[in-house]
C-alpha cells in the first residue's frame, strides 16, 4: 500500500480498532454484559489502538482541524464526566477523526462485518441458553401482525428494541455500501427481517425503517431508469437532522396532557412526549449536560424515565453545547453528500434521523456508522471536508 509522510500505521488497523471498540461497546446492549476481565481487557485495548490511531490520523489535518479535533475531544471529555459516558464519547471522536484517509465503503463493509457477527452470535448464544431472553412483560400491547397480546423477545439484547434497532443500522449500513442498489433477492430478505423482528420483537420502528429501505431501492432504480437528474429540492435532506431535532424538542416541551391532541400524539409515540417532558421540567437544559440515572426495561420495576428519544436524550444529559456541536457534525455530512450528489446517503440520513426521533441509538457511534462519512474519503470526489 502507498505510504505518505504523515502514515505511520497501514489503513487496516483502523478494522482492528473498530473491533475492538465497537466490541466493547455493543456489549453494554447486551444481558451478558457485565465488567469481567475480559471486557476490562477489551476496553483497554480499544483505548490503545484507537489513541494509536487517532494519534495517526491527527497529523493528515490542517492547523485549523487539529484545532478542532483537540476541542472536541475536551469537550467530549468535560462532558462524559458530567454525564458519566465520558468512554462513549471520546470514542465517537476517536473512532470518526480517526477515519482520516480510510475509504468510507471499506468502513462500512468492516461495520457491517462487525456488528452482523455480533449480532448473530448474542441471538445464537441467546437460543443455547448461555444469555437469557429479556421477555418484554407485562403484555401491555397488541401486536400489529397477531392482533392479539404478544410477547416480545429480546433475544439476548437488553431490550426488543435495542435488537431490531441495531439490526436496522446493520441493514443501513450494507444499504448505503451498495448505493441503495439491492437486488430483488436482498429486498426480499430485508422485508422477511422485518417480518419477524415485528412478530418476535413487536418493534415497530425497527422494523418499518427496515421496510422502508427496500421501498428506497425501488424508488432509486426508477430514477435512475427515468434518468431523473438531482434536484435542488434534495437540499431538504442537509437540513433533516436539524429540523427533527428541533421539532421533537418543541414538541416535547410544549406537551400538555389535558390536551386530547396532544395524548393521541403521545399514544402514537408510545409515551416518549411525556417521559420527555417531564425530564425536561425536572432537570431542565444545561449547556454541558448533566448526570441523569435511567430507569426502563429489566431495571425499571414500577419507576420508568427512560428518554428513548436522540434528540431529547441529546439535550438533556448531553448539553446545549454538544447537542450544535452532533447536529452541525450531522450537516457537515447531509451537505457533502448533497455536493458529491450521494443520493443513497442522503436517503441513509434521513431514514436513521427519522429513527432517532423516537430511539436513542441514533446517538450511538457503535450503532449509527453515518458519522464516519464526514472525515473518511469517496471514492467519487476523494474525502468529504477541505481538512
Amino acid at each position: 500500500m502507498p505510504i505518505n509522510k504523515y502514515t505511520i500505521i497501514p489503513s487496516n488497523f483502523y478494522l482492528l480498532t473498530l473491533v475492538f471498540a465497537v466490541v466493547y461497546l455493543l456489549g453494554g446492549e447486551v444481558v451478558l454484559y457485565t465488567k469481567n476481565f475480559v471486557f476490562i481487557f477489551i476496553k483497554y485495548v480499544s483505548v490503545f489502538l484507537m489513541s494509536i490511531q487517532l494519534g495517526s490520523a491527527f497529523f493528515k489535518y490542517d492547523k485549523k482541524w487539529r484545532l478542532i479535533i483537540v476541542l472536541s475531544l475536551l469537550l467530549s471529555l468535560v462532558v462524559g464526566l458530567i454525564n458519566g459516558r465520558y468512554f462513549e464519547l471520546l470514542a465517537t471522536c476517536a473512532l470518526v477523526f480517526g477515519a482520516k484517509g480510510q475509504n468510507y465503503r471499506n468502513v462500512l463493509r468492516y461495520y457491517f462485518s462487525i456488528s452482523a457477527f455480533f449480532c448473530i452470535s448474542v441471538i445464537l448464544l441467546c437460543k443455547l441458553g448461555v444469555i437469557r431472553d429479556n421477555i418484554a412483560e407485562p403484555l401491555t400491547r397488541i401486536n400489529l401482525l397477531t392482533g392479539t397480546d404478544s410477547i416480545r423477545h429480546s433475544f439476548g439484547y437488553v431490550w426488543p428494541t435495542n435488537l431490531s434497532t441495531h439490526v436496522f443500522f446493520i441493514l443501513l449500513s450494507l444499504w448505503v455500501y451498495k448505493k441503495g442498489c439491492l437486488n430483488k433477492w436482498l429486498c426480499l430478505i430485508y422485508i422477511i427481517i422485518s417480518y419477524l423482528l415485528l412478530v418476535y420483537t413487536d418493534s415497530r420502528l425497527g422494523a418499518g425503517c427496515i421496510l422502508l429501505l427496500p421501498c428506497f431501492s425501488m424508488y432509486i432504480y426508477i430514477r435512475d431508469k427515468m434518468r431523473w437528474t438531482f434536484s435542488r429540492w434534495n437540499f431538504f435532506y442537509v437540513i433533516w437532522i436539524p429540523c427533527v431535532s428541533v421539532t421533537m424538542i418543541y414538541i416535547t416541551q410544549n406537551y400538555d396532557s389535558s390536551n386530547g391532541i396532544w395524548v393521541i400524539l403521545n399514544t402514537l409515540l408510545s409515551g416518549r412526549l411525556r417521559i420527555g417532558h417531564e425530564a425536561m421540567s425536572d432537570y431542565g437544559t444545561k449547556l454541558l449536560g448533566q448526570y441523569y440515572v435511567q430507569y426502563g426495561g429489566q431495571n425499571a420495576g414500577d419507576y420508568y424515565n427512560f428518554i428513548d428519544s436522540s434528540y431529547i436524550q441529546l439535550v438533556i444529559i448531553y448539553g446545549i453545547i454538544y447537542t450544535v456541536l452532533l447536529i452541525s457534525a450531522f450537516v457537515v455530512v447531509a451537505y457533502n453528500s448533497y455536493k458529491r450528489k450521494d443520493f443513497s446517503l442522503l436517503l441513509a440520513i434521513f431514514v436513521a434521523g427519522l429513527s432517532g426521533a423516537v430511539a436513542q441509538h441514533f446517538l450511538q457511534i457503535y450503532m449509527n456508522p453515518i458519522l464516519l462519512a464526514m472525515t473518511s474519503k469517496h471514492s467519487d470526489k476523494g474525502n468529504t471536508i477541505s481538512i
